[in-house]
């Protein structure tokens, strides 16, 4: 039966369930890293981070509910063809590429490793993507599920951490990072949540739809709804758990790992048994978050295809591919990911600010020119990342304005977007006299 309202408990389920979804996928080690480097510039660190992290991922979510979560229509404007290869690079970053195998390599270094430090990582992850592979297959409805019972079990233990770490009487630091704000905001890309919304808005839309509400308007009034709820809870835990990487300076050793440092915390916080409720909660949110993302990536091939790849298909070899990566472990995973992170980031982010405001773009080239001068920069900038310093165009590129701390793709699409309006006045000016 269609309706047009459905119960506040309904939509905080899905905002709880959302929040999982993002912070599932090996987010919970991102934080404290920051913060330890950080140390009393911790809040510009965390600043950074919210915004490249739950921040565009509210603005992204908007976008693409207000075109039904359908890429097609978020990045169409561009051209068809554009919008299902930035689908299809979005999905497998969030699927079986990184997102993906990081749930699984955290789950195993938080999880497993601190109490069974012999335990196979191959057998793990046989263990662990085979339970995924028989949820995926199966398409077993995990909204409800995460939103009900796994977010609130998971946020009860976060909070208990964070308030345990703000009132224990610890060293405050002495050190001060330098570029925090921006250090921070490239590290909110290995979150990689600001490419979840060109997937998980139809998801989310896809279930209130399960519950009867056809209405455009109100979808996307209902999934903007869920996702405020998503990013405040984001943001408030990544700000707690960036302050307690900031006072754990003189715990850790030098170079600790992400999720060596997030485990000595706890440990120093809780004692052995925060350690194991910790590890028991982490390992079904990352479950879950895989079980989703793996089915997600399944429907998204199998849709663009018209079926001629079929779900079954591709959700099997996602979960080998995912598994097979996930035991390089967390660190070597963000560090592969980086490159194709800083390339595809600002593109999304462009199109996100330019869906936006749409109804005032009144030509397709302003599009176009905008996204392909952040592409040009953005790409170099990858190329950069990826260990290729003396490039000759990233020689020439870093010449450009914000090069050194990651934003010169803004003074790209800022010129894009003007470029854009100049060519689009001149094509109605062409068409004026033609007509």
């Amino acid at each position: 039966m269609d309706r047009e309202t459905i119960k506040v408990k309904d939509i905080i389920v899905s905002g709880f369930a959302l929040f999982a979804i993002f912070f599932g996928a090996g987010n919970l080690v991102l934080p404290p890293y920051i913060g330890l480097h950080a140390g009393k510039s911790w809040i510009p660190a965390w600043i950074g981070f919210g915004l490249s992290g739950p921040g565009l991922t509210c603005l992204g979510m908007i976008a693409m509910a207000k075109n039904q979560g359908e890429i097609e229509r978020f990045a169409g404007k561009i051209s068809y063809r554009f919008s299902i290869l930035l689908g299809s690079l979005a999905i497998l970053c969030i699927g079986p590429l990184m997102s993906v195998p990081r749930t699984g390599a955290t789950t195993y270094e938080i999880a497993i490793q601190p109490f069974f430090p012999n335990f196979s990582p191959i057998l793990f992850a046989i263990i662990f993507f085979g339970i995924t592979l028989y949820f995926a297959i199966n398409r077993s409805t995990i909204i409800d599920i995460i939103g009900t019972y796994m977010t609130p079990i998971l946020l009860i233990i976060l909070l208990v951490i964070i308030f345990k770490g703000i009132f224990a009487s610890t060293e405050a630091p002495t050190v001060a990072g330098t570029n925090q704000f921006s250090v921070g905001f490239l590290e909110g890309y290995h979150t990689m949540d600001s490419l979840g919304p060109l997937v998980l808005a139809g998801m989310i839309i896809s279930n209130f739809r399960q519950k009867g509400i056809k209405s455009e308007k109100t979808l996307t009034r209902y999934t903007i709804y869920t996702e405020l709820i998503a990013a405040t809870g984001l943001l408030l835990i990544y700000g707690g758990l960036t302050y307690l990487g900031s006072i754990a300076f003189n715990i850790v050793p030098e170079g600790v790992g992400r999720t060596e440092l997030l485990n000595t915390i706890v440990n120093r916080l809780l004692g052995g048994y925060g350690n194991v409720a910790l590890g028991l909660v982490v390992a079904f949110a990352c479950l879950t978050t895989a079980i989703g993302l793996i089915s997600a990536t399944g429907d998204f091939f199998s849709r663009v295809t018209k079926n001629k790849l079929k779900y079954q298909h591709i959700v099997i070899v996602s979960i080998i591919v995912s598994g097979i990566i996930s035991i390089i472990g967390v660190d070597g995973i963000i560090n592969f990911s980086l490159p194709t992170l800083v390339i595809i980031y600002p593109v999304v982010v462009a199109l996100v600010i330019l869906n936006l405001v749409d109804e005032y773009i009144r030509s397709d080239l302003i599009y176009k020119t905008t996204v392909f001068c952040t592409l040009a920069v953005s790409l170099v900038s990858g190329i950069e990342t990826a260990g290729f310093e003396n490039f000759p165009l990233v020689k020439l590129f870093s010449q450009l304005p914000l090069w050194e701390i990651g934003f010169s793709w803004i003074l790209a699409a800022l010129v894009g977007l003007i470029l854009g309006l100049i060519l689009s006045k001149f094509s109605e000016q062409e068409e004026i006299v033609e007509g």
